[in-house]
C-alpha cells in the first residue's frame, strides 16, 4: 500500500513539472534562421509564434507548421506574399489576415486553417467564416 502511495505521488510530481515546462513544436534555430534567411525548407516551425511576421518571398515548401490542440503556427496578420508554401502542412495553422497574395499553395494540407481576412493567392479577401479554403467575399 505505501509503495503504491509513494509512486501516485511521484508521478504526479513528474506531471507537474513537465506540465510547468512549455513545449516548442520547433527547433528555437530554425525558427531564427526563417527570420534571418527566409528560408525554412522541410523544417519543423509547429507552436512558432509569427504573428505579424515579414515572411513575404520566404521559402517554407514541405515545411509543418500544422499542430494538433491549438499547437499549430501562428501566422496570423503574416506578410506571406510571394511566399513557396508548396506541400506545406498549414493544418490548424492561423492564417487569419495574412497576405497570401501570389504565394505557392500547391499541394499544403490546409485542414482546419483559419483563414478569415487572409488576402488569398489572387488577392481577393477570405470572408468571415473562411477555415480549411478561402471562401472569397
Amino acid at each position: 500500500m505505501r509503495t503504491k502511495g509513494i509512486l501516485i505521488v511521484m508521478v504526479s510530481i513528474i506531471v507537474t513539472i513537465f506540465a510547468a515546462v512549455p513545449g516548442y513544436g520547433f527547433d528555437k534555430s530554425k525558427l531564427n534562421q526563417l527570420l534571418k534567411t527566409k528560408k525554412c525548407e522541410k523544417c519543423d516551425l509547429s507552436k512558432a509564434d509569427l504573428h505579424g511576421a515579414e515572411l513575404s518571398g520566404a521559402k517554407l515548401a514541405a515545411a509543418k507548421l500544422a499542430g494538433a490542440n491549438m499547437a499549430a503556427a501562428d501566422l496570423s496578420g503574416a506578410n506571406l506574399q510571394g511566399a513557396d508554401m508548396s506541400g506545406a502542412d498549414l493544418t490548424l495553422v492561423n492564417l487569419g489576415g495574412a497576405n497570401l497574395s501570389r504565394a505557392k499553395l500547391g499541394k499544403a494540407r490546409m485542414t482546419g486553417a483559419y483563414l478569415t481576412g487572409a488576402i488569398w493567392t489572387d488577392g481577393k479577401k477570405c470572408r468571415t467564416g473562411s477555415v480549411g479554403m478561402c471562401r472569397k467575399k
